[in-house]
């Protein structure tokens, strides 16, 4: 996460890249909508963390604006803080710096 500006609705906007900025986003993320964190042995490896931070977007995944040439998308993983029995998600990375 690079940013956060305030968006028009209300929301605010996170800006965002991958470190070699080849992948740029830009998410709007509800005020009044909690974050949550997720401790899954699929997010833990994914991220290379002890969490990873799930943020809902503001009108789902159609609100989120991407500059991407280089976004590959991965296979498909699980999740099990978004349901208990994982839900399916795409992590993707970009192909120039692999993050």
């Amino acid at each position: 996460l690079m940013a956060a500006a305030p968006a028009e609705s209300g929301a605010l906007r996170a800006l965002g890249s991958c470190r070699c900025g080849a992948v740029r986003l830009s998410v709007p993320v509800a005020r009044d909508v909690p974050w949550r964190v997720c401790h899954c042995p699929h997010c833990r490896r994914a991220h290379g963390a002890a969490w990873s931070v799930l943020v809902p977007p503001v009108g789902g995944a159609r609100g989120m604006e991407f500059t991407a040439e280089a976004l590959r998308p991965g296979v498909d993983s699980r999740c099990l803080g978004l349901a208990p029995d994982g839900a399916s998600v795409r992590r993707s990375f970009c192909a120039v710096c692999f993050s």
